[in-house]
């Protein structure tokens, strides 16, 4: 269906007024953060060797990640992204953090975005793929099946990214979005990878509830640590 002259003005907008100047208002937030990035360890051996990783966030925490990876990351990072207008948005603003996109979610495009995901990461294998796996719309803390589908065929590990902070706004969304206040301070942890191969033979869902109970897990440690 083609889109009439006004949501293409909204979508100009969106793409190119409300993206750079969220990129940037972001980048002076993080300035004023006081990081703590912690597991950097349980990363280098696949940026190192070239190995292919799943590196999960839960949506509520996803605004802390775009600065730790752009100080800390190594090969390519490629976010998954709904191909909403907030998806494009989103694009954009994390382009500015050197993450790429895949476009596709659970309700549009979500084959065609694991097809995409699998590609990469046989002819790129030093991918990083970035996951929300409760989002877009929750409930929190609770994965779509797709992060643990795609792990499993792919044989892909996944590590956790938990992040907090010690001041901070909720905005109340589904998510309980967290942002951190200037001049707080920012913990941003990677687990220990957690491989699929110990539980092939189980069911899809017995495999995402024990991804997202170390998740959950996690984060709590990391909200104990700022306390």
């Amino acid at each position: 269906m083609a889109r009439s002259a006004r949501q293409r003005a909204t979508d100009w907008v969106y793409a190119n007024v409300f993206a750079p100047v969220g990129a940037l208002f972001l980048k002076l937030l993080c300035a004023t953060w006081r990081w703590d990035v912690s597991g950097l360890e349980n990363m280098a051996p696949f940026w190192r060797e070239g190995r292919p990783v799943i590196v999960c966030c839960w949506h509520g925490r996803l605004i802390m990640l775009p600065w730790a990876w752009l100080m800390h990351g190594g090969g390519d990072v490629y976010v998954l992204m709904g191909k909403n207008r907030n998806g494009e948005l989103i694009t954009r603003v994390v382009a500015r953090f050197d993450m790429k996109a895949i476009r596709g979610g659970s309700r549009s495009g979500g084959k065609e975005a694991r097809d995409e995901m699998a590609r990469l990461v046989k002819t790129a294998p030093r991918t990083t793929l970035a996951l929300t796996p409760d989002g877009p719309h929750g409930p929190p803390f609770v994965s779509k099946p797709g992060t643990a589908q795609v792990s499993r065929e792919c044989s892909l590990p996944v590590v956790w990214a938990s992040a907090g902070a010690s001041f901070c706004v909720h905005v109340p969304t589904w998510d309980a979005f967290t942002l951190p206040l200037p001049f707080s301070r920012v913990k941003v942890h990677f687990s220990k990878p957690m491989f699929p191969e110990p539980m092939k033979d189980a069911p899809l869902e017995q495999y995402r509830d024990a991804l997202d109970a170390f998740g959950r897990a996690e984060l709590a440690a990391v909200d104990a640590a700022l306390r």
